[in-house]
């Protein structure tokens, strides 16, 4: 597998891990603002920014433990954010996603976008 193959699969499993995050609305923001950069550094082939980008987005992921005295306001992704990382993991497959976020037709996906496997032939 050549490298920028290996980064996109890395950045796929990253953005995969998202769906499944909380956050506040700050840290939506700040998601949001990555996957802006995601999605350049994806189209444009730029493979060091790709990387970043997936770094930071480890980095960023919510806490696993609240800290004593702070209250958890987190929420999912809210719906802005979903769109945006199911057009990310079909372009990081090299699908192309119509702009509504909708999986495109005859497109393998992920379970959890909603859609089965790959398209019959």
């Amino acid at each position: 597998m050549q490298q920028g193959a290996v980064l996109r699969a890395e950045a796929k499993a990253k953005v995969s891990e998202i769906f499944d995050w909380r956050m506040s609305e700050v840290g939506w923001q700040h998601v949001s603002a990555l996957l802006t950069a995601l999605e350049h550094a994806a189209a444009v082939g730029d493979e060091d920014e790709l990387e970043a980008v997936t770094v930071e987005l480890e980095l960023i992921g919510p806490d696993r433990i609240t800290r004593i005295g702070t209250s958890s306001h987190s929420a999912p992704a809210p719906s802005f954010v979903r769109e945006r990382l199911n057009r990310l993991v079909h372009s990081l497959n090299g699908i192309t996603a119509p702009p509504d976020g909708r999986p495109a037709p005859d497109a393998g996906t992920d379970s959890r976008l909603g859609t089965g496997g790959p398209a019959s032939p």
